[in-house]
């Protein structure tokens, strides 16, 4: 203000500052809703001008936010007051951040920036915050659990809670798997024909939705083209912007057993045990009985159970509730022990059975075979060997170990007893000959798992007479004494007891003889020929035939081939009586 007079002049200054109210400033994004995952940090800013300087707070629900009542909230402090150009002039500015960190799905909400400096009006902005939150699912049975029976249907009930947004139908899907966890399982979602999908909200739970999957016409079958039973693990898959939630409810059946591993047809060479395996799955659980058909009178019988107190000397059963529970154990498997076991599993609601074969293959045995057998020759007769084994064992017989070639004068019989894995082989001799004699071998072999071969031995002897001495020989004499030697020839497997020594007078046809027993005669020139001294009847200076047969208790064999010499000559005898008489006058 200036004031002049002709006098002098003189000024004065006043400064006038006009208060304006708040005023916040919208937005460089224009953006008043902001949506954040649950657990994440939400970050609202806000600018205010106004004179003097204003002061931000922040607010929610009419309640001043700062960091004593919530340790997750954090405030920057008060920006420097810059200056802001209007259209009407200058102005003061200032910002304030809130931060929100670790949000919650309760912190869905309007959060308010409250600007004010004490020039009235004062100004608000409200900020939308949406916290997702991702879903929870509950199963809503007990111990995850539901048991339904076979035909009828289960109901399988979850809740999905907290999901913000809420999780549509299309957020949701069912897995039926028969491991811990969903990844191999397979999407029954769409599987209109076996199941029911059906959700609910309630209005005082807007948070909640009720989930419920009907499993219609429980099979322990099958789902089709799957190779999955009905009973098994079904989870719930929930969806939405925040994330993925699952659980599950296991589905157990009650049924009938089902018998997964059945028994499978065995042979079993005898005296080894022998396993069957019948595996079961059932609720409730169930319990295995066995029977037996004996493959020879086809009479069926009961052998043991699991619910029997103890086994038996032939028959264990396996108790403990595993994948081999109800398995049979035969032990030391026998010939009659052949046939058909049966397993039925059992339980409440029904029975199943499943059967298999034993076959049980016996090693050959020979179990009797023809003592030593002497036969006089010419006559007939047979070597028996009586032999057990299945299949049944093929007969072949040796002759002092070589293959015996069959004829018409040796043949062989085999027949089966009324013991069905018996067999009797009998080889024939319609008329033996010396060459029968031999060690006889009789040979069982069958085909198991590798050629089984059971031997045994008998000999065969032909009586008959035997064959004359050879080697007949003078081997000294005089002129009424001869010393014959001979050797003795094929006895006729009979032992040589008798000699008889014939001797011919060649000049006069005499034929002489003497039977000896060997025993009393003296060794020969070797030490298998024997000599005896003939002198009954021999005369000197004569020809002489000598010749041997030998004999045993079978009879004489032919005479040797004969031998001659001419015995000595010898002195003359003194005159007995001499005596003269008169022929004639001069004789």
């Amino acid at each position: 203000c200036v004031t002049e007079n002709e006098v002098s002049n003189t000024s004065a200054t006043a400064t006038l500052v006009v208060h304006v109210s708040p005023e916040i400033l919208f937005p460089i994004d224009d953006t008043f809703t902001y949506t954040v995952n649950e657990s994440s940090t939400a970050i609202f800013e806000c600018s205010s001008t106004g004179i003097p300087p204003p002061s931000i707070l922040w607010t929610k629900n009419n309640e001043v936010l700062d960091e004593v009542t919530d340790s997750r909230v954090s405030l920057s402090q008060p920006s420097k007051p810059e200056l802001f150009e209007t259209d009407d002039g200058f102005v003061f500015v200032v910002n304030r951040t809130l931060n929100l960190a670790n949000t919650v799905g309760s912190d869905t909400d309007n959060y308010t920036c409250l600007a004010f400096n004490g020039v009235d009006p004062n100004d608000t902005q409200s900020f939308e915050l949406f916290v997702q939150v991702p879903p929870v699912v509950v199963p809503l049975a007990s111990g995850k659990q539901v048991v339904g029976k076979e035909g009828q249907s289960a109901v399988l009930m979850f809740r999905v809670d907290n999901a913000a947004p809420p999780v549509e139908l299309e957020g949701l899907r069912w897995i039926y798997s028969t491991g811990a966890s969903p990844e191999d399982g397979m999407d029954i979602t769409d599987l209109q024909n076996r199941t029911t999908l059906s959700m609910l909200s309630i209005s005082e739970f807007p948070d909640q939705r009720y989930i419920n999957l009907t499993v219609s016409n429980l099979q322990q079958g099958r789902f089709e083209g799957e190779d999955e039973t009905d009973e098994g693990r079904y989870f719930l898959e929930a969806t939405n912007p925040a994330g993925v939630d699952y659980d599950y409810i296991d589905v157990i059946i009650e049924g009938p057993p089902r018998i997964v591993s059945s028994p499978s047809d065995d042979v079993i060479i005898d005296g080894n045990p022998a396993l069957f395996v019948c595996e079961a799955v059932a609720f409730p659980n169930h319990e295995v009985n066995w029977t037996f058909t004996s493959g020879s009178d086809g009479v069926e019988m009961m052998v043991i159970g699991t619910n029997a107190s103890e086994d038996t000397e032939k028959y264990s059963i396996v108790r403990d509730r595993g994948e081999m529970f109800g398995s049979l154990t035969i032990s030391d498997v026998q010939y009659e022990d052949r046939g058909t076991y049966k397993c039925t599993a059992y339980n409440t609601i029904g029975s199943v059975s499943a059967s298999a074969v034993l076959t049980v293959h016996v090693t050959p045995v020979i179990s009797s075979i023809s003592n030593r057998t002497e036969v006089v020759i010419s006559n007939a007769t047979e070597l028996q060997c009586l032999t057990s084994g299945f299949p049944i064992p093929n007969i072949t017989w040796l002759m002092n170990g070589m293959e015996l070639s069959l004829n018409g004068r040796i043949q062989k019989v085999d027949s089966i007893t009324s013991r069905d894995i018996e067999v009797l082989s009998m080889l024939m001799f319609q008329s033996v000959v010396r060459t029968d004699t031999a060690n006889y071998t009789c040979v069982a072999t069958n085909m198991i798992e590798v050629t089984l071969t059971a031997e045994s031995d008998v000999s065969l002897i032909v009586l008959e007479r035997p064959d004359p001495p050879v080697n007949i020989n003078v081997s000294t004499f005089g002129s009424r004494w001869v010393v014959l030697d001979w050797t003795p020839d094929y006895d006729g497997n009979r032992p040589i007891e008798n000699y008889i020594i014939y001797w011919e007078n060649l000049n006069t046809t005499t034929l002489n003889m003497t039977e000896e027993r060997a025993e009393d005669l003296m060794q020969g020139t070797s030490s298998s020929s024997f000599m005896f001294n003939i002198s009954s009847g021999i005369l000197p200076f004569t020809n002489y035939s000598f010749t041997v047969s030998s004999c045993n208790d079978q009879g004489c064999s032919e005479n040797g081939v004969p031998v001659s010499v001419m015995t000595l000559q010898d002195l003359p005898t003194e005159p007995q009586s001499c005596s003269v008489s008169t022929i004639n006058s001069t004789a």
